[in-house]
């Protein structure tokens, strides 16, 4: 699969591109009323925004594809389902998983999910999910969300 592929999927990345399509709107009807320098800056701020989007996503998704190759693969247990109380997106709160670890000194690590919206949030409380974790940095992981919907969908 194309590594990019994955990228333009994403609906963060969608978001950055309608600001840099916005971006083109501007500078389309700039140059069409013959004001480019007016709006320049306008512009400017439209495609920066939706540029540094896509590539904050992009060193987001790079970082998990580096972990799923080179990382160690684990099983933990989801312990809790908490709620984003800092982020409201059209009136709704985004959630993440906590998942406990236990290494093999016996250990327990916790690691938080990255946000997502899920319904009936509480069937998710005890089951197993897949965490990388770096090999050279402990407070490098990634919690594999897409391997707990992938056991879902088989029942």
């Amino acid at each position: 699969m194309n590594r990019m592929a994955g990228l333009w999927r994403n609906a963060r990345c969608r978001f950055g591109l309608v600001f840099i399509g916005m971006a083109a709107v501007v500078l389309a009807s700039s140059a069409y009323n013959g004001d480019i320098k007016e709006t320049l800056p306008i512009m400017l701020i439209f495609f920066g925004i939706g540029a540094g989007i896509i590539v904050i996503e992009w060193l987001r998704l790079r970082k998990a594809r580096r972990l799923k190759e080179n990382g160690r693969a684990v099983w933990g247990k989801v312990v809790s389902v908490e709620t984003d109380a800092s982020l409201r997106i059209n009136g709704r709160h985004p959630k993440y998983l906590v998942v406990a670890c236990t290494q093999g000194d016996g250990t327990v690590s916790t690691y938080n999910s990255q946000r997502m919206f899920l319904s009936a949030a509480e069937c998710y409380v005890g089951a197993q999910v897949r965490v990388y974790l770096s090999l050279e940095n402990r407070k490098d992981f990634y919690v594999d969300t897409d391997s707990l919907f992938e056991r879902a969908e088989r029942f």
